[in-house]
């Protein structure tokens, strides 16, 4: 898009969430808007503030603006980097693009593997939120913007949670009211267009409330869309990943039928391919089994909200008993452990006491030595590097210790330590990018209502146990929906299990990982020691992953590093300013 006085051009994509609100505020400055587009507020909004234009901007945003004027582009991401934005600098041009192929594609830019991010991805601990599988290609981290300009490249934040904030409420009441308006009012936003929005809805609490919000606001007249639709996976050879009954029992509650769609499961040659063209790792399974869903909502419909975020921002942990003790709220601490002691007996509560609550507030030297000899929660990461060659193992483990050391901001509240650690993880960038891609390549737009700022602003102002309360687990959720969804979805406390997509397809690969793929690999990881995986791995499932997750991730990046770019990528170069 260019201005009206033709001197900047604008690239978007996105959408914003506060487009009421900035219409207005716009017009009142006297700013002339051309047309109702997003773009075109994005527009005269840079042109009243400049670069302070993303203080005013809310929603899923990555562009990039040339002011021949000034001489100088400026690009921004949203705050929860839910749009993605990837560049190339040499000092003198800028290359700039959504997806990585588009720059691989330029014939410009060198291909070196980054092997930092190869550690990561063999390791299962992403590290930086900055880097890309390639040694020269970045990604504009979320809620930074750059400046480009004859004096170079600048970088800025220009957005982080503040964490001195605290929500005080007079009772757990207030909570809930108010987070059921934030979660509200986040749907209604996302459910913005001119055809029917569609929901994934899996049964679930999160994905159910969603669907169950949109629908309310539907009757109210209150949804900027025509109509809603739902989806869910039918697992129909497999009753551990099949939640059909949960999402027949929100379609039952709401009177609106959950659209049923087998699940994808793509063929290993296909992912190679996604590999070629795009120069990424290809979708995991537990996420290329929706692409039906993607299919179906591209023939009707353009944007599928998902649920994703509700874990992250609800489940808690009993650090409560460490918040109370450091506010000095002793009624409250003791109203924690007489209910922890009337459900899990006292000695369960005196040892969640201890060790959430006095063991978070001892100084970070103390905490350190009892996390390695008591809790060991790090152990996990040795046993993750324990297949990497002894180089990629020094590497993975320097990259683990200088993002532990970016962690370690100072927090009002113990439990904004693990919300911090959420909206900073490198991993879950790496997730929304990989599900940004794959339902891109439909013509689909993702949205995500947990990552709405003002809910996840309330999120970090608020204590601890609003989100867990004895056994009940996302307990300000809970409590919030009672109306919305029906009790067999309320008191869900189950997870399905999509490891069987993960096993699916490892099973066929028993004569690449036991003949070819660790031996190909032999500088990354240990061909034995993969082997040996692989063999465990088959020899029984296990819920949580384990060595599923590290063999898929040594296919993966295999895939990706055996590409010939010049004859594998078919997409269009973004661009470039010299």
């Amino acid at each position: 898009m260019l201005n009206e006085a033709g001197s900047a051009v604008l690239v978007f994509d996105g959408r914003l969430d506060n487009w009421e609100s900035l219409r207005l505020e716009l017009l009142e400055l006297g700013a002339r808007l051309r047309n109702r587009s997003d773009s075109e507020l994005v527009m005269q909004a840079f042109g009243i503030w400049g670069k302070d234009c993303v203080d005013h901007i809310e929603g899923d945003f990555a562009f990039v603006l040339w002011d021949s004027s000034l001489q100088e582009a400026f690009c921004a991401r949203d705050r929860m980097g839910n749009k993605p934005l990837h560049y190339y600098w040499n000092g003198t041009e800028f290359f700039f693009a959504s997806e990585v192929t588009a720059l691989l594609a330029s014939g410009i830019i060198p291909k070196v593997a980054n092997d930092g991010m190869l550690a990561d991805h063999l390791s299962l601990y992403w590290c930086t939120r900055d880097e890309t599988l390639w040694k020269d290609i970045s990604r504009l981290v979320a809620a930074h913007t750059i400046k480009i300009s004859k004096e170079g490249l600048k970088l800025r934040e220009y957005w982080k949670p503040d964490l001195s904030k605290q929500l005080e409420f007079a009772d757990d009441e207030d909570y809930i009211r108010r987070y059921l308006e934030l979660l509200r009012e986040a749907v209604r936003r996302c459910s913005r267009s001119h055809l029917p929005t569609c929901f994934e809805v899996s049964g679930g609490l999160d994905s159910s409330a969603l669907f169950a919000l949109a629908e309310g606001l539907g009757r109210a007249g209150e949804l900027p869309a025509p109509d809603i639709e739902g989806y869910t996976l039918a697992f129909s050879d497999d009753a551990d990943a099949d939640e059909r009954s949960y999402a027949s029992a929100v379609g039952e509650h709401l009177g609106r039928p959950v659209h049923e769609v087998q699940p994808t499961a793509p063929s290993l040659d296909w992912l190679r391919q996604w590999a070629a063209r795009y120069g990424e790792l290809p979708p995991y399974p537990n996420s290329s089994m929706a692409i039906g869903i993607r299919e179906r909502v591209a023939s009707q419909c353009r944007a599928l909200v998902v649920g994703v975020g509700g874990d992250e921002w609800l489940v808690a942990s009993r650090r409560y008993y460490a918040e109370e003790i450091r506010s000095r709220r002793w009624c409250r601490l003791s109203a924690c452990f007489k209910a922890d002691a009337a459900e899990f007996g006292a000695s369960q509560a005196t040892r969640w006491l201890l060790r959430f609550g006095i063991g978070p507030l001892l100084p970070a030297r103390v905490r350190k030595v009892l996390n390695h000899f008591v809790l060991k929660p790090h152990a996990w990461r040795t046993a993750g590097q324990a297949w990497l060659t002894p180089s990629l193992r020094r590497l993975a483990s320097s990259r683990m210790a200088s993002l532990d050391a970016r962690l370690d901001d100072p927090v009002r509240q113990v439990g904004q330590r693990g919300r911090q650690a959420m909206l900073l993880s490198p991993a879950n960038i790496e997730a929304k990018e990989s599900e940004e891609r794959l339902a891109a390549n439909w013509g689909v737009e993702l949205r995500w209502p947990f990552y709405n700022l003002q809910l996840a602003e309330f999120m970090f102002a608020t204590p601890e146990r609003i989100r867990l309360r004895g056994s009940s687990d996302k307990y300000v959720h809970r409590q919030a929906l009672v109306q919305a969804l029906p009790k067999a979805v309320l008191e869900r406390r189950t997870k399905a299990d999509f490891m069987v997509t993960y096993r699916r397809y490892l099973g066929q690969m028993q004569s690449e990982f036991l003949n070819e793929l660790p031996r190909r690999r032999k500088a990354w990881v240990d061909p034995e020691t993969a082997e040996g995986m692989y063999r465990a791995t088959q020899a029984g499932p296990t819920r949580d992953g384990g060595f599923e997750w590290q063999l898929w991730g040594l296919f993966c990046c295999d895939a990706v590093m055996c590409v010939d770019f010049a004859a594998g990528i078919d997409g269009h170069f973004e661009g470039r300013i010299r």
